[in-house]
C-alpha cells in the first residue's frame, strides 16, 4: 500500500523509500515527481527508472506510463509493439487511460492493424473508466457508423453528453454540432450556445469559434459583434486554425497576420495564403 500520513503527501524520500521496499504505487509517485518536477529537480532518466520499476512490480498506472513512453519515443526507445503490450495489460487491469490510447494506436494503425471495431472497444472501455476523451472518440464511432455496427445518433448524444459531464470539451462541442443538425423543431438555440460556451471553457478551440460565429452572423438569434470577437480571440488562443483564420479577417496589420500564421500552423490553407508564410 502507498505511503501515505494523515498530515501531508509522502516526501520523495518516502515515495524512494517505499519503492525499494517493493510499493508499486510508490515507484509510480516516485516517477511522476520526477517526471514532473514537483518539488525536485525534473530528472527523465530518474523518474523513467521509477516508472519501469512500478511495472515491473505491475502497477497498471506504471505499465501505462511505460508504454505510452514507448510508443511517444519520450523516455525509451520507440517500439510499438512493447507499447501495444504493456497498454493493453494496463487497460486490462482497468487504467482507463491506457485504453483510450490503444483506441487511438488501432485507429490509425500503431504498431497493430488498423481496426476501427478494435478502437471502439478500447474507447468505450475508456469511457467506462470515466476518461472523458474516451467517450469523445466512442460518440463519433456512433455518430459515423465507424467500427459500430450502425449509426446510432441518440448513443452518440448521450456518450457526448457524458464526455462534456466529465470535462471534455471536445463532446460538449459535438453535442451541441448534433443538436444543430438535427430537426429544426428540436433545435434549442439557448443549449447549443451554452454547450459551445461550456466545450470553449474547457478549452476545445472550436467550440469557441463555432460561438464566436454564431454571435458574429446573429445565427438562430442575436448578432452580438462584441462577444462573438471575444469568443474568435479564445478560439485562436486555444489553436482552432479555423477560429484564427476568422479573426485574422478581422484584423488589420500585424494582429491579422499573427492571426493568420496560427491558423497556418495549425492546417488552416486559406490562412497560410493570407499569412506571410503563404505562397
Amino acid at each position: 500500500m502507498l505511503l501515505s500520513t494523515a498530515s501531508a503527501a509522502p516526501t520523495t524520500v518516502e515515495l524512494r523509500d517505499a519503492c525499494q521496499a517493493g510499493d508499486a504505487a510508490a515507484c509510480y509517485q516516485a516517477g511522476v515527481t520526477y517526471l514532473a518536477g514537483d518539488g525536485v529537480m525534473r530528472d527523465l532518466a530518474f523518474g523513467m527508472r521509477y516508472i519501469r520499476r512500478s511495472c515491473e512490480l505491475k502497477d497498471p498506472s506504471g505499465c501505462a506510463a511505460l508504454g505510452h513512453a514507448y510508443r511517444s519515443g519520450d523516455g525509451a526507445d520507440l517500439d510499438y509493439a512493447k507499447a501495444v503490450e504493456l497498454l493493453i495489460f494496463a487497460c486490462e487491469h482497468h487504467a482507463a487511460r491506457a485504453c483510450n490510447e490503444l483506441g487511438d494506436m488501432f485507429t490509425i494503425g500503431e504498431g497493430v492493424p488498423i481496426d476501427a471495431s478494435g478502437a471502439y472497444l478500447y474507447y468505450d472501455q475508456a469511457c467506462g473508466g470515466g476518461v472523458g476523451l474516451g467517450c469523445y472518440r466512442a460518440g463519433v464511432h456512433h455518430a459515423l457508423g465507424y467500427g459500430a455496427e450502425l449509426v446510432d445518433l441518440g448513443e452518440a448524444d448521450r456518450l457526448y453528453t457524458r464526455a462534456c459531464t466529465l470535462g471534455e470539451g471536445l463532446g460538449c462541442t459535438a453535442r451541441a454540432l448534433l443538436i444543430d443538425a438535427g430537426p429544426r423543431e428540436q433545435r434549442d438555440e439557448a443549449q447549443i450556445r451554452s454547450l459551445l460556451q461550456h466545450g470553449c471553457e474547457l478549452g476545445d478551440g472550436e467550440g469557441c469559434w463555432r460561438l464566436g460565429d454564431r454571435c458574429l452572423k446573429g445565427t438562430h438569434g442575436p448578432r452580438d459583434v462584441e462577444a462573438g470577437n471575444r469568443w474568435l480571440r479564445l478560439s485562436c488562443e486555444a489553436k482552432s486554425p479555423a477560429g484564427c483564420r476568422e479573426l485574422g479577417e478581422r484584423l488589420e496589420g500585424d494582429a491579422a497576420q499573427a492571426a493568420f500564421e496560427r491558423g497556418c500552423e495549425g492546417g488552416d490553407a486559406v490562412s497560410c495564403r493570407r499569412s506571410r508564410r503563404g505562397p
